[in-house]
């Protein structure tokens, strides 16, 4: 047993009453009036930014998925070009040395070092739009045909509006909720 201390005045303390808390077995099953909802503030949408069409799925509707794991996979040209330019951004910044006097650093014409730093941040910063993150980027080493589209947060998806093989346009979404729920 804990000490309680109360700030009352004497008064106060006339009225309190005190009881023994004991511990009983409830019922197999408690009923009770209440209703189950979620916070749709902390609701999660992923959305496809570009057109293609889902290859694979990894979830249904109702199924728990962690922060980061792969929920389908995307199959779009507009990601493919995007990564190829980006490594051709990339591949043009490689240094190399040129013997021809009207070269500059690195070999590459005068005045094109600028121009290929601002392709590189271009093609980054494309990617960064269409949703890949600053690891996915540095880890592109050949352009590919698909991308995994990957859960926000950890949840529940509540909501699917795609199937295997269905065009994937911008509205395409799944919704995904935190498994912390309310009782009222």
């Amino acid at each position: 047993m804990g000490t309680m201390r109360y700030a009352f005045g004497a008064g106060q303390l006339s009225r309190l009453t005190f009881a023994t808390v004991n511990e009983i077995p409830l019922p197999a099953v408690l009923e009770a009036n209440g209703r189950v909802t979620f916070d749709d503030r902390r609701v999660a949408t992923i959305i496809s930014r570009v057109t293609g069409r889902i290859d694979e799925l990894r979830t249904s509707q109702w199924d728990t998925v962690r922060r980061g794991e792969s929920v389908m996979s995307l199959y779009s040209p507009d990601l493919m070009s995007a990564e190829a330019e980006y490594l051709e951004a990339t591949s043009s910044a490689s240094p190399t040395i040129g013997t021809d006097p009207q070269t500059g650093i690195f070999g590459m014409p005068a005045g094109s070092l600028s121009m290929t730093t601002n392709l590189k941040a271009a093609a980054v910063r494309k990617l960064e739009l269409l949703g890949f993150s600053s690891a996915h980027i540095a880890a592109i080493r050949l352009p590919s045909a698909s991308v995994w589209m990957r859960a926000p947060i950890s949840g529940i998806i509540v909501s699917k509006n795609v199937v295997r093989g269905s065009k994937s346009i911008p509205a395409i979404s799944f919704s995904l909720w935190p498994p912390w729920t309310r009782y009222g």
